[in-house]
């Protein structure tokens, strides 16, 4: 099997968004999927706590960091999956699986409220997404990285071939 070019020299541009949706691994996968999608990591982020971990996640709430080249899926883009794919109307019951978008730049930040505000609009519900500038992400150990890839042994097999050291 050829090993796949997937290095930042096919892509003359990278950006980062960073969504908080519940839980990380359904948004990995999502996202993770999407055309345009570089790379996606799940983590912690949006607290205060040093180093978490999954078991002393503190104040931070499960997020995935997305890599993306905007020449080949917008971060507007982004956004309609995330709104699509959880319930913005809900209230966490925990911080840990809050629902946030943390935004990178004024132009995130501006898109995101943007869009809740039209969406809260069309419904007439109260939005509960937190909007809150991107401080540090931590990555999430091991064992959450592609979770449910880690469920397919024969894809998890060719995978290794490619990536050995994941």
């Amino acid at each position: 099997m050829k090993k796949p070019k997937l290095d930042n020299q096919l892509h003359t541009k990278i950006e980062t968004a960073t969504f908080a949706m519940g839980w990380f691994w359904g948004s990995d996968a999502l996202y993770g999927s999407l055309e345009g999608v570089i790379s996606t990591q799940v983590g912690y982020a949006g607290g205060s706590t040093e180093k978490p971990t999954y078991h002393n996640i503190g104040d931070h709430s499960e997020t995935v960091k997305v890599l993306y080249d905007p020449e080949l899926i917008s971060y507007e883009e982004l956004l309609k999956e995330f709104f699509r794919n959880h319930d913005p109307f809900h209230v966490s019951f925990s911080r840990q699986y809050r629902s946030a978008i943390f935004y990178h730049d004024e132009l995130q930040k501006a898109q995101a409220l943007e869009y809740i505000e039209a969406l809260e609009w069309k419904t007439k519900k109260k939005v509960m997404v937190s909007v809150e500038e991107a401080g540090p992400f931590y990555p999430a150990e091991g064992y959450h990285q592609k979770y449910y890839l880690q469920m397919h042994e024969d894809i998890m097999t060719e995978f290794r071939k490619i990536y050995p050291s994941f």
